[in-house]
């Protein structure tokens, strides 16, 4: 069973990118993992026709609040036997723990896949205000998924692309897609691209 874990600063970038997954192989059941308060909004959002249900969990960090709560919803969306199980955090908690939770709770799934989402034209100033965090989400994730690209030129998307390849070294291979009429960029890890 596949655990794909996607949080970050930017709600546009992950509702494109779950919504081109379930686009892509929409065919089995998903089971959500969310906040209560996008418990109703979430259906409408994604789509999700092929839902098989949302489990709610507290607002905050998934490792540091709530961790019963969190680890409580993960088995109950595991217990309807999804094709895969989605964990939307907002802001990506601290992902080594994160990390730690999931496989001890699903024990089939092994290493989730994190995703962070950043929106392009403040990614700069993200990692300028907060470097430690953003340091430490972007190192452990899988891919990041960049949105409104707004008019920026190709040389300042360059410079951000080549930043976050410097945070996360394993980030090497970049896609560009347009989803819904809206651009984003996706910098995966090259051993995902490939699979």
């Amino acid at each position: 069973m596949d655990v794909l874990v996607i949080g970050g600063f930017s709600e546009l970038g992950r509702d494109l990118f779950l919504r081109g997954i379930l686009e892509g192989h929409g065919r089995g059941k998903v089971s959500v993992v969310c906040e209560k308060e996008e418990r109703y909004a979430l259906p409408g959002k994604l789509g999700l026709g092929n839902l098989a249900g949302i489990f709610t969990v507290g607002a905050g960090c998934p490792c540091c609040v709530g961790r019963t709560e969190f680890a409580g919803a993960l088995q109950g969306a595991v217990s309807l036997s999804p094709c895969c199980v989605w964990i939307l955090s907002p802001l990506l908690s601290d992902t080594a723990p994160l990390r730690e939770m999931v496989m001890s709770s699903v024990p089939r799934s092994g290493r989730p896949k994190i995703v962070f989402t950043l929106e392009a034209d403040g990614c700069q100033e993200m990692l300028d205000a907060y470097p430690e965090v953003m340091d430490e989400r972007l190192r452990s994730c899988d891919a990041v998924v960049l949105t409104n690209l707004g008019g920026a030129p190709d040389a300042s998307l360059e410079a951000v692309i080549g930043k976050l390849r410097t945070i996360n070294p394993r980030l090497t291979s970049c896609r560009r897609d347009r989803r819904e009429g809206k651009e984003l960029v996706m910098v995966l890890d090259g051993r995902e691209a490939s699979s």
